[in-house]
């Protein structure tokens, strides 16, 4: 029976053909080629993948100094933004001074103490449209402006009106009522001493 599919598969080459299947043994030079290629590839991603492993594994490992570096340049909380030295935190709820002051005093901090018009203006772009308490009022006793920390006011801003306690709104620095709900701002300050004021 093999003879005969030898036979009938004879028949069917014509003179000056080759006779395909004869020779499986045999790759042709593209089939190699192509092997080669394959082999090469694989050989470039593996070189690829244990290059980005290798160096993942060096930033893993200065990941923590990375961090402890972090931790001591912005020493804020969280929600508080640094900026220039200082931490700030901008309330999202309304209080009267004394009660803002006392929350800032619990992070030890105050309300905001504000040492140049850089910073004025800092505090006016992060605060929002809503007027904010700041860390300054009018001590009864000197007549004068004071500083929530006890310092005095250099009268480097104007400050209208002449109500007690001072706001920060959009144009100025205004005084109110110290009992009017407002939203406040606190800053870290490099004194431990936070006094309550009413």
């Amino acid at each position: 029976m093999a003879e005969d599919v030898r036979v009938q598969t004879e028949e069917l080459v014509k003179p000056g053909e080759k006779q395909r299947g004869t020779n499986r043994n045999r790759c042709s030079p593209c089939v190699l080629l192509l092997l080669l290629l394959c082999a090469v590839a694989a050989l470039v991603a593996v070189s690829v993948t244990l290059i980005v492993v290798l160096s993942n594994k060096g930033t893993r490992e200065q990941k923590p100094e990375y961090t402890a570096h972090f931790q001591r340049t912005n020493p804020c909380e969280e929600d508080w933004i640094w900026y220039r030295g200082k931490c700030y935190y901008f309330s999202e709820t309304y209080d009267e001074w004394n009660n803002s002051q006392n929350f800032c005093a619990s992070h030890n901090a105050s309300l905001s103490l504000i040492d140049s018009q850089e910073e004025l203006d800092f505090l006016r772009r992060h605060k929002g449209f809503q007027d904010h308490w700041i860390g300054l009022y009018r001590d009864i006793e000197r007549k004068s402006w004071v500083w929530a920390n006890g310092s005095s006011f250099n009268n480097m801003f104007r400050i209208e009106g002449a109500a007690q306690c001072v706001q920060l709104n959009n144009l100025r620095l205004d005084s109110a009522a110290c009992y009017g709900d407002r939203r406040w701002i606190c800053n870290k300050i490099n004194t431990n001493t936070y006094r309550k004021i009413f």
